[in-house]
C-alpha cells in the first residue's frame, strides 16, 4: 500500500483572487487615510498608534465586533513613557 498523499496545492492562493465588485448601492460611506491597518490586535493596535503619533490619519478595521488583544501579560512600571505622560 502507498501511504504517500500528493498534497493539492490550489492553483491561486484565495488572496490572490479578485473578489467580485462592490456594487455602489452597497457602499455606505468612502474614507481617505494615510494607513490603513487591517486586525485590532496587539500588533494593529501597536501599528495604528505608531503611524497616528506620526501624524497620519489612520483607520483600523477589526473583524470582531470589539478590541480582542492577547498582551495583558505585557506591562512596565515606572516607564520612560508613563513619566513622559506624568503617570506616577
Amino acid at each position: 500500500m502507498n501511504f504517500m498523499v500528493k498534497p493539492t496545492v490550489p492553483e491561486r492562493a484565495s488572496f490572490e483572487v479578485v473578489p467580485p465588485p462592490i456594487p455602489a448601492s452597497d457602499i455606505k460611506e468612502t474614507v481617505t487615510a494615510d494607513v490603513v491597518v487591517l486586525g485590532a490586535g496587539i500588533s494593529g493596535l501597536t501599528a495604528a498608534l505608531s503611524a497616528a503619533e506620526r501624524g497620519a490619519k489612520v483607520v483600523e478595521l477589526e473583524k470582531a465586533p470589539n478590541v480582542n488583544f492577547r498582551g495583558m501579560h505585557n506591562a512596565a512600571i515606572a516607564s520612560r513613557k508613563q513619566k513622559e505622560a506624568g503617570i506616577k
